[in-house]
């Protein structure tokens, strides 16, 4: 796990999750850790493999699981707007690739149902993230806009969040203030840094060359992607509830 380490006044809050994803190509099961500040965050899956492992299947044929010294982190800075994650790109060795966007925008809507998590008061709040609509709880008393992975924007930390589905959810399990611990909150430091409109034309590119070489080119079901809308599949391949890559270009044109 990256060393973090405090800043001035800066006091550093440690919260532990865990989370539970039933989608494929996820490994993020296991102990989750948020560090946060008053401006920024950074989210650490502890339990994804640090290193590359193989196996043999049952049915004699190789597989792997990608892995990360970083435990794939994601992190915030709310004063520049501003998101990094890392993402395993491609087959064993995976290359790494770390992107750059602006904060998620999620259109909560906060209802009246109250819960006390672990002796903490919470609000629930509804919203759509990626495709998946989540029930997140947060704490008004803890008046940062974090949450686990990439959830966030509330008026408060969320405490524990699951989606409609049931297919992915985080559960608290503590909270320590003012941690003694040596951390740095941070972008993560590997990978092949890309704004998030340059990783698209790069996913194109690979998939177009896939398909040149005469690779037949498999799609997942869309209720297996942890953030669907992301994924881009083209017109030959479209399906209900996807975007091309022409139009999510005529979207962002739209909202300038």
């Amino acid at each position: 796990m990256p060393c973090m380490v405090i800043h001035g006044q800066n006091l550093i809050t440690k919260v532990e999750y865990s989370c539970k994803v039933d989608i494929l190509f996820k490994e993020y099961n296991g102990l989750n850790t948020l560090y946060f500040d008053q401006t920024s965050s950074l989210y650490i899956h502890n339990d994804w493999p640090k290193e590359t492992t193989y196996f043999e299947s049952t049915f004699g044929v190789i597989g792997f699981k990608l892995g990360d010294e970083e435990g794939m982190p994601v992190y915030k800075n709310t004063l520049e707007n501003k998101m990094v994650w890392k993402e395993l790109y491609g087959k064993a060795p995976a290359l790494d690739i770390t992107l750059v966007d602006s904060i998620p925008h999620i259109d909560w809507e906060i209802t009246d149902e109250g819960l006390t998590i672990e002796g903490i008061e919470t609000i629930k709040a509804v919203g759509k993230y990626e495709g998946r609509i989540y029930n997140a709880w947060f704490a008004p008393s803890i008046p940062v806009p974090f949450g686990p992975y990439k959830l966030g924007g509330l008026p408060g930390l969320i405490l524990s969040a699951i989606s409609n589905d049931g297919k992915v959810f985080w559960k608290f399990k503590s909270l320590k203030s003012d941690i003694d611990e040596n951390v740095l909150i941070a972008p993560p430091s590997t990978g092949r840094l890309m704004e998030w409109d340059e990783f698209e034309q790069f996913w194109f590119d690979k998939f177009q060359y896939q398909i040149q070489q005469g690779y037949k080119v498999f799609e997942i079901k869309k209720d297996e992607l942890i953030e669907k809308e992301r994924y881009l599949l083209y017109t030959k391949f479209k399906q209900k509830g996807y975007k091309t890559l022409k139009e999510r270009k005529k979207l962002k044109e739209k909202k300038k």
